[in-house]
């Protein structure tokens, strides 16, 4: 199964903010999956304002070396100005996902992309899942 980290998921696995748990297990149980390239210049925007930026540097840096790195493209972005979905980032983050064909996108947004043509879960809404097919 493959799947695309939103940039709220990867803030909760460098952050540990409240309610990181799901999104840190959903890492743990699959190792793998994608994130795009604006997750992370917008995670370390984000978070160096709150934290060293050497300590969030340092984490980011260990998760792009275990997730594949989906690079945005132009039509990635011509996407998020079409209008078909409501937020720009979150379209841009879901034209990405659909290009490099994954399964579902993993966030706790899951409302900005019910017009995504790659399904949005939670995090607990995929360990449901998950631990459905391990049965």
């Amino acid at each position: 199964m493959k799947l695309f980290f939103d940039t709220n998921i990867i803030v909760d696995l460098v952050s540990k903010r409240p309610g990181y748990e799901a999104s840190f297990k959903v890492f743990e149980v699959t190792n793998t999956g994608y994130v795009s390239t604006i997750s992370i210049t917008d995670v370390m925007y984000i978070l160096r304002k709150y934290n060293e930026q050497n300590k969030v540097s340092d984490v980011l840096q260990k998760l792009i070396s275990i997730l594949t790195i989906a690079v945005v493209t132009q039509d990635d972005l011509m996407y998020g100005f079409s209008g078909a979905m409501n937020d720009f980032e979150d379209a841009v983050q879901s034209s990405c996902a659909d290009r490099v064909g994954v399964d579902y996108i993993i966030t706790r947004n899951t409302k900005d992309f019910t017009a995504s043509p790659v399904p949005a879960i939670t995090p607990d809404e995929f360990l449901k899942r998950w631990g459905a097919e391990k049965g």
